[in-house]
């Protein structure tokens, strides 16, 4: 299955939840390409990303490979988290497709103006990607 979609942190498909000394997200979705792209939009929320004023349009495509959908999601949660680091950018549309474990993904997005907040990692704490009546939920706890 392909999906594209615009990441919008209003779209109500994440809940920020209670965690000890760490971040951490409640994720529900349809499908894994809509429960990937909800967890992107959940963790730039809690990096309160602000669009640089005179940002050109980035774009990236992606490969990548996990034993199951739980390592998957980490390796493409921590190369988005990469992206913000390293190059200063978010994306805030995507066009992922996932297939026996792989992502092969589109993604447009922008500078960001600073890193307002930090994550050091995205954890396999708690993560467990569970299929539900509405479809697939996942908790992604992140390292601050």
């Amino acid at each position: 299955m392909e999906r594209s979609a615009m990441i919008n942190p209003e779209n109500n498909c994440f809940e920020e939840i209670q965690h000890t000394a760490d971040w951490a997200i409640r994720v529900c979705a349809s499908s894994p390409e809509a429960l990937f792209e909800c967890c992107a939009s959940g963790m730039y929320s809690l990096l309160k990303v602000k669009k640089s004023n005179e940002s050109p349009e980035i774009q990236k495509k992606i490969h990548l490979q996990g034993v199951d959908l739980e390592s998957l999601l980490v390796s493409f949660l921590s190369d988005l988290l990469f992206f913000y680091e390293t190059e200063r950018v978010v994306f805030n549309w995507m066009r992922l497709r996932i297939q026996n474990n792989e992502l092969d993904g589109e993604l447009r997005g922008f500078f960001i103006e600073s890193i307002q907040e930090e994550i050091k990692a995205v954890t396999y704490h708690q993560m467990e990607i569970k299929q539900n009546a509405k479809g697939l939920s996942v908790t992604v706890v992140f390292d601050v």
